[in-house]
């Protein structure tokens, strides 16, 4: 069979506008405190704008998914892009006008917080649909965003403060919104190039009508019925959990009670992030060829043997390195996570079970960090990175006895296995009345109209078809389609 013409038109116009807003976004997100800082002089304003778009971020990508299944990823896609750069130019249009209020810029950063996420989740829907068009494994396509998203987080913060030190951190929130439009105005033209759907949820009807929180529940029971998710899930949140307390306060001890010098925690972390980028391109070019389940399996591991060689008295430059080594053998684990979902959940629920997933894995983070803060002021950092790689390798060696791994190796999935798992509404086209019949001992609907005297066959549920009965009066029956 002939092979289908290559579409690359779609994924590089899609890679290029989702790459303007990343880099743009993470300038205008490191320079904000800069900002709230020069424009209000309040330090509490400044936690408090954080502590609302965590939140923001955070509500949103839970109750997201129903409402990105419903208008389409293409639809959340420009509309989160469009409605971002938008809140961010407010912003600047109206510190220049002198009208921006810090009751009004804590609004705005809620608004910014909430206009992000439906936009991240509707390129990560279409990636899989364009990469395939365009010939590139679906491997190479999410370490491209991931090498993209790790490579702003290195330079982002570092061009954020340049530009807050010699023009004013206000250029910051303008060169945002510029980066914003110009993003949006690439996006626009890869939607009106594209006229394959771009990956579209497919619309079969069966959900018309349905309520909101029947849509989520149904996005809820899909992602705790499919056991290699919800193993993936699971793993994924308590590595999380373990490495959210380890990047910040246990580097933050090691650097001020090992290395004796507070300020090389910068250092450690830039470090694991250029580690990760190095691995992440890596990835991109041979990731396809690799086994998913022993890179998997091999990611925890590695880590976890470098986090309990953290326990000894090293100095500056070996906690670089081993630092540096722990992001290149962790970059895959994105990756590997990503593909599963995109390959296993149907289109038609991906908003909802991937909003669902990741407000997950960020649950039990808080926890962990605290619980972390009581271990190092207690036993010391040294045995807080002990018990820290001990969890990481007791994780790592229980899920190579977990049997559903195996799935990760498995190219295709049983389509049919899917679609039963996804709740389907019985079509009925009105209600059907019923009427009593008093030799019976349930309702049995109205025979339909016919003639007089005519005679019609009912199907019993239990006896098959029974005589055939004669017509009882004129009344007519709404029709139903029965389904299997």
């Amino acid at each position: 069979m002939r092979k289908p013409p290559l579409k690359r038109g779609p994924y590089r116009g899609l890679l290029t506008g989702s790459s303007i807003n990343v880099i743009g976004d993470v300038i205008g997100t490191s320079a904000l405190p800069l900002f709230v800082l020069e424009t209000t002089h309040d330090l509490a304003l400044t936690g408090w704008i954080a502590a609302v778009s965590v939140g923001g971020s955070v509500v949103t990508g839970l109750l997201q998914g129903p409402l990105i299944d419903r208008i389409g990823f293409r639809v959340s896609m420009l509309g989160s892009s469009v409605f971002a750069a938008g809140t961010t130019l407010t912003v600047y249009l109206l510190h220049v006008a002198g009208l921006l209020s810090p009751s009004l810029l804590l609004l705005l950063a809620l608004v910014r917080s909430v206009a992000d996420e439906p936009g991240r989740v509707a390129i990560f829907g279409m990636v899989p649909h364009l990469a395939g068009q365009a010939g590139v494994p679906l491997e190479r396509a999410n370490a491209t965003l991931r090498t993209v998203t790790a490579g702003s987080n290195l330079v982002g913060p570092l061009a954020a403060g340049g530009i807050a030190a010699f023009a004013g951190s206000e250029w910051t929130i303008l060169l945002n919104a510029a980066t914003g439009m110009l993003g949006t105005a690439v996006l626009l033209l890869f939607a009106r190039a594209s006229k394959s759907g771009a990956g579209e949820p497919e619309r079969d009807g069966s959900e018309d009508g349905v309520g909101y929180f029947r849509r989520f529940r149904v996005g809820l029971r899909y992602l705790f019925q499919d056991k290699l998710l919800r193993t993936l899930v699971v793993a994924t949140m308590l590595f999380a959990a373990f490495d959210t307390s380890f990047a910040s306060i246990g580097l933050t001890a090691y650097a001020s009670e090992v290395l004796h010098q507070p300020a090389l925690y910068g250092g450690l972390i830039s470090a694991f992030g250029i580690g990760s980028l190095v691995g992440t391109i890596g990835y991109g070019v041979i990731g396809h060829k690799l086994p998913k389940r022993r890179t998997y399996l091999g990611v925890y591991l590695a880590f976890a043997g470098l986090v309990l060689l953290m326990a000894l008295e090293l100095s500056a430059v070996p906690a670089f390195a081993l630092m540096a080594a722990a992001g290149v053998v962790t970059s895959p684990l994105d990756m590997l996570y990503m593909a599963a979902l995109q390959e296993r959940v149907p289109k038609r629920i991906f908003g909802r079970v991937i909003s669902i997933a990741n407000t997950v894995l960020s649950a039990p983070a808080p926890l962990a960090v605290a619980a972390a803060t009581g271990l190092i002021s207690s036993v010391g950092v040294r045995v807080t990175m002990l018990v820290l790689g001990c969890c990481y390798l007791a994780l790592a060696v229980g899920l190579i006895f977990v049997r559903h791994l195996h799935k990760l190796d498995s190219m295709h999935i049983d389509h049919s296995e899917v679609t039963r798992r996804i709740p389907c509404l019985d079509e009925v086209t009105q209600p059907v009345r019923h009427r009593f019949d008093q030799a019976a001992t349930r309702p049995i609907p109205r025979i339909p109209h016919s003639n007089p005297g005519h005679r019609v066959w009912m199907l019993s549920a239990d006896a098959g078809l029974t005589q055939p009965i004669p017509r009882i009066n004129s009344s007519h029956l709404t029709t139903m389609r029965w389904r299997k």
